[in-house]
């Protein structure tokens, strides 16, 4: 059994059995045996609210002992929260498998996403450190595209006229 604790310091533990399982199956309709294909874990990544909704299944005895609905359950989870139920999350679904073998296989792509991640990160904060103000002026500023907002005339800051005279107003 696994345990994180939300934002006002509860903890929680998440259990995952074939009940578990099936009650998350017919609540939400996510099937938690499809995890090798991937598709099941990266679409739980990308959607904390459905992430959460999941969580919200295996911890529903707590929850309804707490009195809390599934709404203030998830009121309960922000970025490091939801973080740490993630983890706590995948290590119980990966323990949930009998197979072994499949158990080291799912520990090992997941610490495999985890370094590539990590490496994906890295990059990005070398590439956004290396960007500077300058830079970008430079690149968004070029004085074909400022020239016409300096005068309504020429480069020179001459202004053009008309050979003919306007008359008074």
């Amino acid at each position: 059994m696994q345990s994180f604790k939300d934002t006002e310091g509860q903890a929680w533990d998440i259990k995952i059995d074939v009940g578990a399982v099936k009650r998350v199956r017919d609540a939400l309709k996510v099937d938690l045996v499809k995890i090798d294909d991937g598709n099941l874990l990266q679409s739980l990544y990308d959607d904390p609210v459905l992430l959460v909704d999941v969580i919200f299944c295996l911890c529903q005895a707590q929850a309804t002992t707490a009195g809390l609905s599934d709404v203030e359950f998830a009121e309960r989870f922000g970025g490091d929260t939801v973080a740490e139920a993630t983890e706590a999350f995948v290590a119980e679904l990966i323990a949930f498998f009998p197979n072994p073998r499949r158990r080291d296989l799912l520990t090992a792509a997941m610490e495999k996403m985890q370094v590539i991640e990590d490496a994906v990160f890295d990059e990005a904060d070398k590439k956004l450190a290396a960007i500077t103000v300058d830079e970008i002026v430079a690149q968004v500023m070029t004085p074909l595209e400022i020239a016409p907002l300096l005068t309504p005339g020429d480069l020179s800051g001459n202004t053009l006229e008309s050979s003919e005279s306007t008359p008074p107003i």
